[in-house]
């Protein structure tokens, strides 16, 4: 991976990262995630920082050694994003939830579409908790996708820039 990220960045692609767990190493679990390169967006869930260890908000030393905005995913609690320079904690939308598989990736791509179309943070992350909420509206996780153009059609103030 690290290769390939490494080609990836030079072309100038917006590279993230979720990953699943502390790593094969629950002993120096960060490194395995140093070891692919800093990327622009680091994806963890509540279980997922507590298991790397990282604090909240996290040391400035890891915006240089893994990733320049780090988001926590904190389910019925909404997100978190840090960057070096501010942090935005946002309430998650509420839904009648069914079942949560799934919920974090769903907020990712809500939160990539929007940051890739926007490129604002906070907005980024208000999109990814309506992905992440809609989700757990239906079973599997995987449902929801073919609600994601409805969903951006609803809410274009996180999809769309705004007509001048």
């Amino acid at each position: 991976l690290a290769h390939i990220f490494a080609e990836l960045r030079a072309r100038g692609t917006t590279l993230s990262m979720d990953p699943a767990g502390p790593g094969p190493d629950a002993k120096t679990p960060l490194e395995h995630l140093e070891a692919v390169g800093r990327v622009d967006f680091l994806f963890l869930n509540d279980q997922e920082a507590g298991d790397l260890s990282i604090q909240l908000p996290p040391d400035q030393k890891l915006f240089e050694r893994l990733a320049d905005t780090i988001i926590v995913k904190k389910g019925s609690q909404g997100a978190v994003a840090f960057t070096r320079d501010a942090d935005y904690d946002l309430p998650e939308r509420t839904v009648d939830v069914l079942e949560t598989t799934g919920a974090g990736d769903n907020f990712s791509v809500g939160f990539l579409t929007s940051w890739l179309r926007i490129g604002d943070l906070e907005t980024a992350v208000r999109a990814g908790n309506v992905f992440g909420s809609e989700s757990t509206r239906f079973p599997g996780g995987a449902q929801v996708q073919h609600h994601y153009p409805d969903l951006m059609a609803a809410h274009p103030e996180l999809f769309e820039h705004p007509t001048p």
